[in-house]
């Protein structure tokens, strides 16, 4: 029956947290290092997010005609486009026509230029 199914697996998500924690305490004492200056040395990812306006019978459109353009694409949620140091997530716009996409990359510069690529890429197919 499929509601075991379900409580065993709440059940193992139960148990996995409390033991990440304690392993990942562990961890921090073993390398001698508090919480903060763990968070330090994690990587720095910026984001930057932009909105074209788009009608909507047109989004399906750029969304294709790019991930033909770009080698480096995934479709989840989105266009999800690697590029240049940069991830880019394009996906239509919620509530009004419009495409949007949020660059992430090591620093917000690098974001701004590859979201800034990307949308005259956008434009271009548009004007087709």
């Amino acid at each position: 029956y499929s509601l075991s199914a379900k409580t065993s697996e709440s059940t193992r998500m139960l148990r996995d947290f409390p033991y990440f924690v304690l392993c990942f305490a562990k961890r921090l004492v073993e390398d001698s290092l508090s919480l903060s200056e763990y968070i330090a040395l994690l990587p720095k990812s910026r984001r930057f997010t932009a909105e074209l306006a788009c009608e909507w019978r047109d989004i399906g459109k750029v969304i294709a005609k790019v991930a033909e353009n770009n080698g480096h694409t995934e479709l989840s949620r989105g266009l999800r486009i690697k590029k240049d140091g940069a991830e880019i997530l394009l996906c239509a716009g919620a509530l009004r026509p419009s495409i949007r996409l949020i660059s992430e990359a090591a620093s917000f510069e690098a974001a701004q230029e590859s979201a800034r690529e990307l949308s005259q890429e956008i434009r271009k197919i548009l004007s087709e």
